[in-house]
């Protein structure tokens, strides 16, 4: 019998209004081209980052609640080699604690500090496509996805952006 927090699924706003989401480095296009799973219906979108040295994320004030034990999912699907997802905002990023996923190989790197990120998870679905997912006790309304060129960096990532270079996701 679990005695612990209220847990909560997806509360962030669907794909199909993510173009309109804040940008940092980084440009949202709707996705096309891109076959997703069963039961996916919109597009979905690709964030690309742009050349600036920086952060490079889309985000948005969601509707998380504070203190609150929630999960978060999303599909994604690697655009460019050597390019990851990485989960941000939240209070993610104020305790280095940003779930990064190979989009390539299938993994996650989870932070060592498990202040706001309790856990994270990847899954493949086929086609290249994984359901990469988080349990987090957000201290922030803001939810952002972001992109980075490290692997295994817990922090906001800070680099010099390749036009172009980013990650496709689809059901938030």
């Amino acid at each position: 019998r679990f005695g612990g927090a209220r847990m909560v699924r997806n509360l962030y706003p669907t794909s199909e209004a993510s173009t309109s989401m804040g940008t940092t480095g980084a440009v949202i296009n709707a996705a096309s081209g891109i076959t997703w799973p069963v039961g996916i219906t919109s597009n979905g979108f690709e964030i690309v980052e742009d050349t600036s040295t920086g952060n490079h994320y889309a985000g948005r004030s969601a509707t998380l609640t504070v203190g609150l034990l929630q999960q978060i999912s999303v599909y994604a699907k690697q655009k460019t080699a050597g390019r990851y997802l990485q989960l941000a905002g939240a209070g993610l990023g104020g305790v280095s604690e940003c779930p990064v996923f190979d989009l390539g190989n299938g993994t996650v790197d989870v932070p060592a500090t498990t202040t706001v990120c309790k856990s994270a998870a990847i899954e493949s679905i086929g086609f290249g496509i994984y359901r990469c997912s988080a349990l987090i006790y957000p201290t922030s309304e803001v939810l952002a996805f972001g992109i980075t060129n490290d692997a295994s960096n817990n922090a906001l990532a800070s680099y010099a952006g390749s036009a172009g270079s980013g990650v496709y996701i689809n059901g938030i």
